[in-house]
């Protein structure tokens, strides 16, 4: 980041006989206090330098160190740092000698601890349609990607519907007239689309991909068919 503006944590040096005055500022503690999820992005410092200069050429040169005080918690990678476990970690940024520090959470990301879903959305436990409209309900989903899986209830876009290949499905609810998720712009693996003997009614289907709202309905923006297994209706 570009360095100006007055700082936090000024210290003097002496270098070729003039007095320097180093000093560093993490400017961007707002963003990086607010709620962290163990499986969230990385964040990136964004710090004031006295004199101005730039983090990473002194990061580089040695003149800039950051660490963190639990790094099985949050480890650093440059003027990034990346949650690992759920936790608190204060980051320490030196600058000659000049400091500035800031503490950091990281609360449990997993599924069930962060939306309350009775499923984690992983291949090993897909979400259910109930799971599904939870999460992608949820003020705090990041667009994760989760596996879903349920029994397909109709198509909005049956196997060879369209041009383009795309298809498009409902899952059964759990309560007869309950809100349907809709697994949407499905394609196999390798981007070729699918057939009547890939995916059809009343067979258990499994899917991954993000999750996102259209207008009312709550869908993927793409996914990913896994398998599809059980019983052959006719396509509806």
């Amino acid at each position: 980041a570009q360095n100006s503006g007055d700082d936090t944590s000024a210290n003097a040096s002496v270098s070729d006989g003039e007095e320097t005055t180093y000093g560093v500022t993490i400017s961007n503690k707002d963003d990086l206090t607010a709620k962290w999820y163990t499986d969230s992005n990385q964040r990136s410092l964004t710090l004031v330098l006295t004199p101005e200069a730039n983090a990473l050429a002194e990061l580089t040169a040695g003149n800039l160190t950051v660490t963190s005080s639990a790094p099985t918690v949050v480890s650093v990678t440059g003027l990034a740092i990346n949650p690992l476990a759920a936790g608190k970690a204060t980051i320490t940024v030196t600058y000659h000698n000049a400091t500035d520090t800031v503490e950091v959470s990281v609360v449990d990301g997993s599924a069930k601890a962060r939306y309350g879903t009775a499923h984690e959305g992983t291949a090993e436990d897909p979400f259910t349609n109930e799971d599904a409209l939870i999460v992608a309900k949820h003020a705090d989903y990041e667009q994760q990607t989760y596996y879903v899986k349920g029994i397909v209830h109709s198509f909005y876009n049956s196997p060879g519907s369209r041009t383009d290949g795309m298809v498009a499905f409902y899952l059964t609810p759990a309560t007869e007239g309950g809100e349907k998720f809709e697994i949407y712009k499905c394609f196999k693996a390798d981007g070729s689309a699918l057939t009547d003997d890939d995916i059809w009614v009343g067979g258990e289907a499994t899917a991954y991909g993000s999750f996102t709202k259209y207008n009312s309905q709550y869908e993927t923006s793409s996914a990913v068919l896994v398998s599809c297994t059980g019983d052959r209706k006719s396509v509806v």
